[in-house]
């Protein structure tokens, strides 16, 4: 009898464990799925271009910032809203445009990142003239967009013709429009190969007779 009572205490202490196992398990992954988790980032310029935010939509962001912060590589974002599946965010001026950087949100009083990291590309916003002629030089600014006061690797395109750039500053280009057959085309800078500001239409004219 003895001994039967002893297996009985011992298989009723073994159910109990694995109960409490079963509990424990789903709890911990309920707590995980808390962590701020950011699904996307999205860019969106003002009118004129002027101003640009930059949008993060995801879960488990909260109901405010608190001690936290968005944060564009090694720039801290100016937070204009924060919601639960939402934060919506200003770039400011100093950011070069133009560059992949990895987006996160940053615990100031913990000192870590508390939200998984996405890439994001920071497009410029190209402002070229709505036409120009062939063979001339033309300014296409970019506002108050820093794109650093060197070319670089980045070309500027005439769709699929690359244009000489005649000199390049923090905030304009000028460029030689192409000798390109009259018509619209794309004006864009790429970067070894990749497009890496928005898209713009221009209207290429005949040459202007000398």
């Amino acid at each position: 009898m003895k001994k039967a009572g002893m297996q009985l205490l011992i298989l009723l202490l073994l159910v109990g464990m694995a109960s409490a196992d079963q509990k424990s398990g789903p709890l911990t992954a309920n707590t995980n799925l808390l962590k701020p988790t950011i699904h996307a980032v999205t860019q969106h310029p003002s009118i004129g271009g002027l101003h640009h935010f930059a949008n993060l939509s995801g879960n488990f962001f909260g109901n405010g910032a608190g001690a936290r912060e968005v944060r564009l590589g090694n720039y801290v974002l100016e937070t204009k809203t924060w919601a639960m599946q939402e934060i919506e965010t200003s770039v400011p001026y100093s950011v070069p445009f133009g560059q992949k950087y990895p987006v996160l949100i940053w615990d100031k009083a913990a000192s870590k990142a508390v939200s998984n990291e996405i890439k994001f590309l920071l497009r410029i916003m190209l402002f070229p003239p709505d036409h120009a002629n062939a063979q001339s030089s033309v300014v296409i600014s970019t506002a108050m967009q820093n794109i650093g006061d060197s070319q670089g690797t980045r070309k500027v395109k005439f769709g699929n013709t690359t244009a000489q750039v005649v000199s390049w500053s923090i905030h304009s280009i000028t460029v030689a429009v192409p000798s390109l057959y009259p018509g619209t085309y794309d004006c864009c800078i790429e970067d070894n190969g990749e497009v890496v500001s928005y898209v713009l239409p221009i209207k290429i004219l005949p040459p202007l007779v000398k």
